[in-house]
């Protein structure tokens, strides 16, 4: 049957099931396509080549063989205009998304589904398919298929899954293939993470964002020198650049970590809004950096980053940032959390000048350095942290909550853990000034009134 006759409406349905199988056929007909049907595998494979689908449903659970590995047939053949594959599986696990993508799936529907959705997400490649691609310009001949399309050393020509770095090609992945596509057509444009999950990986915002990362990565690699058209999200950077100055704020800027140090010593900031995912190192080590030196370990430092886990952020407040703000974010809230952090440094009373002392125990924050019978202490920024605001609050029980919010910035009702952990380390490295912090059972944490064993 040739395209013209089926008008590219022709739907094979690929499932095992019986009833579902049934009733996938009657609703495509019913909407006016020319349905045939396959129980298995093999009688799969035997109909793509007698009815030429325009759109195949897939079931990935087949009794013979893998749904997978018939898209993987499907992908590898090569020849003429190849059916648009839309999985239908009971694995909803983003892996097995992945996976799909990876494969060359155009869609991913996961049971149980909507039959109604399905047959619009049908209705929606086929239009798209009938549409045929963009007019080419005036100079070019219509093929009945896009140009390749070249941005310096890159060439990327979709529709014959090919790319090309400076004349050599670079094998990429079905899903590869799809996600440089994406990224070329929206060029000059900034696409979320949570974009980016939905309008490739097909499965939606709010799940984990390092799948985009690690492509991203992957992808940067493989292309070499083209791999810096992929951008670090210079717009972001713009808007918040242009935020930050509508809010009075006066504004220095930079795309790499390696120059922030001398850019601090040369005009200290108020604050830092540190991205973790810089193109030359992590924004971890420069934060620690920053944190070691004399002149900057006092500027406060925003995080700003798509690593929204829980250890991620306590990484993060261990090396001594203020505050942890995940992408994608609202820029007016990033602009308060500016002014909030701002306003309590502007409001805290300046440290004490030289080291205070309590029994053995002796705290410089100037320097800083803490002391144990003359002997110094190597802490960490966040232990210190933890060990100052017990310090300042002595004689009073500090909940795990509290401490949570105001030394990790997170929120109380994160595990407890974490305090407990923390506070043991820091008894150990204290030694003898240890037992200066007060378990207070069921409630949390205190640091002693007066030093154990002296008169009040």
């Amino acid at each position: 049957m040739s395209e013209s006759v089926s008008n590219g409406r022709r739907v094979l349905v690929v499932e095992d099931e019986p009833d579902l199988r049934e009733l996938l056929s009657f609703n495509l007909q019913s909407s006016g396509y020319s349905v045939e049907t396959a129980e298995s595998g093999a009688v799969a494979i035997a109909r793509l080549d007698s009815f030429a689908p325009d759109v195949v449903l897939l079931d990935l659970m087949l009794p013979d063989m893998s749904g997978t590995e018939i898209c993987r047939r499907i992908r590898s053949a090569g020849d003429g205009r190849q059916p648009v594959v839309i999985m239908l599986t009971a694995k909803g696990e983003e892996i097995d998304r992945v996976v799909g993508f990876e494969l060359g799936a155009n869609d991913y529907v996961v049971k149980p589904f909507s039959m109604r959705e399905l047959v619009l997400r049908v209705n929606a490649f086929v239009r798209r398919r009938r549409a045929g691609p963009e007019p080419e310009p005036a100079d070019g001949k219509l093929r009945g298929k896009r140009r390749a399309v070249t941005i310096g050393p890159l060439t990327v020509d979709s529709d014959a899954h090919r790319v090309f770095v400076t004349g050599q090609e670079v094998h990429v992945s079905a899903l590869e293939m799809r996600f440089l596509s994406y990224l070329v057509e929206h060029r000059g444009r900034v696409r979320s993470r949570d974009d980016l999950l939905e309008d490739v990986w097909g499965y939606s915002p709010g799940a984990t964002t390092r799948t985009v990362d690690t492509h991203v990565k992957r992808l940067r690699d493989k292309l070499g020198a083209a791999g810096t058209l992929i951008e670090n999200e210079q717009d972001l950077q713009d808007v918040m650049d242009y935020n930050l100055r509508a809010a009075g704020h006066d504004v220095s800027l930079s795309a790499r970590g390696a120059p922030v140090m001398s850019l601090v010593q040369q005009s200290p900031p108020d604050l830092i809004l540190l991205d973790l995912m810089l193109p030359d190192m992590s924004g971890l080590e420069v934060c620690r950096n920053l944190k070691s030196h004399p002149l900057s370990r006092g500027i406060p430092i925003i995080m700003v980053t798509a690593r929204g886990a829980e250890v991620d952020r306590i990484v993060g407040f261990e090396l001594g940032a203020d505050d942890y703000v995940v992408k994608p974010f609202s820029v007016r809230e990033l602009m308060l959390r500016v002014q909030a952090i701002l306003r309590r440094k502007r409001a805290e009373a300046p440290a004490p000048a030289g080291p205070v002392t309590f029994g053995r125990l002796s705290i410089d924050r100037d320097v800083p350095r803490v002391l144990v019978d003359r002997q110094e202490v190597v802490l960490t920024a966040l232990e210190l942290k933890l060990l100052c605001t017990l310090y300042d609050r002595r004689d009073r029980v500090q909940s795990r909550s509290v401490l949570l919010d105001d030394v990790w910035g997170v929120s109380g009702d994160n595990t407890t853990r974490t305090v407990d952990t923390h506070v043991k380390r820091l008894r150990e490295k204290l030694a003898a000034a240890g037992e200066y912090i007060e378990t207070v059972r069921g409630i949390g944490y205190r640091f002693a009134g007066n030093v154990p064993g002296e008169s009040s």
